[in-house]
């Protein structure tokens, strides 16, 4: 997975304007800043911050939207988005829905809202756009819309107002109401929570989960998936790194107002192989499962094609 090309040539063009070794410190400091104190205060980013976490982080938001709207429900003409940083969520939906009509973007940081609407101006984006400087937590209710997502920004609104957001996001969406978080243990917190809230307000759970009751992880656990992206030259420099791809890993649910196609077991970790054996480990519509699957199963052929994420038969 790669970013689209005209979004790729805007950042790059972007990322003239600094040294590179400028770009690479800012990017290192705000990675550690978001490793060693992920729920602090946000204090507003300078134009180098703000081109640099989108230089890192534009791509790997990019893959997990993309991941994640292959598997909605939906067929969306308007999209709001609440919190949506340099603006990777609208290039996925644009790529994923084409009949897409307007996406509304909404985000607190001015540089980062600035930077967004030059990167979709200077790409020429296909879809009609509002970008608003706005701080989502706060600006309740929301206009309607058909899908409101929450990407990698639920977890920074203050904790007593993540609730109200997601029941006002839920009262705004006439199809679906997406929520994304890193796939870490802190991450999933804040997912769980939202998914609850959710169900609460009559929601039904189309993805991951193959069910809309409690979820069955334990404490101490937390259910994530991954998706690769290419990694550019410019990414590959910024982040020291040889490799050529990365993973990112996240965890989200997509809740919706309609009855979803009925739900089959997910595989939720990645696939362990043996000599003819292959584990898979399943949430299905009774909770947590285990399966071993042998060369002579009949279902080994399909234990083979089986992936992070994929669907199994209940």
């Amino acid at each position: 997975m790669q970013i689209p090309e005209p979004l790729r040539a805007a950042l790059d063009e972007e990322a003239g304007r600094f040294p590179l070794r400028d770009l690479a410190a800012a990017a290192d400091a705000l990675s550690r800043s978001y490793r060693d104190a992920p729920a602090s205060p946000h204090r507003p980013f300078t134009p180098l911050e703000a081109l640099a976490y989108a230089l890192t982080r534009m791509p790997a938001t990019y893959a997990a939207a993309r991941f994640v709207f292959s598997k909605t429900p939906a067929q969306p003409r308007v999209l709001l988005d609440l919190g949506a940083g340099a603006g990777a969520i609208a290039w996925a939906a644009a790529a994923q829905w084409p009949g897409l009509e307007r996406i509304v973007c909404l985000e607190r940081d001015p540089e980062m809202a600035a930077l967004a609407r030059t990167l979709l101006r200077r790409a020429s984006f296909p879809v009609p756009f509002e970008f608003l400087t706005a701080d989502a937590a706060a600006l309740l209710p929301l206009a309607p819309c058909d899908i409101a997502v929450f990407s990698y920004s639920l977890g920074e609104f203050p904790a007593p107002r993540r609730a109200p957001a997601v029941e006002a996001a839920f009262r705004a969406a006439q199809q679906s109401v997406i929520v994304l978080e890193p796939g870490s243990q802190a991450g999933f917190a804040v997912l769980r929570d939202a998914r609850s809230t959710l169900i609460g307000q009559g929601a039904l759970i189309a993805a991951p989960c193959p069910h809309s009751g409690a979820c069955p992880m334990p404490p101490g656990d937390w259910c994530h998936f991954a998706a690769r992206l290419e990694r550019g030259a410019l990414l590959r420099r910024l982040k020291t790194s040889q490799l050529s791809y990365e993973d990112e890993k996240f965890s989200y649910t997509v809740a919706t107002r309609h009855a979803p196609t009925p739900g089959q077991a997910v595989v939720i970790r990645r696939p362990v192989q043996h000599p003819g054996l292959i584990e898979l480990s399943l949430c299905t519509p009774d909770g947590l499962a285990e399966a071993r699957i042998r060369k002579r199963d009949p279902l080994w052929r399909a234990a083979r094609h089986a992936s992070w994420g994929s669907h199994w038969p209940s």
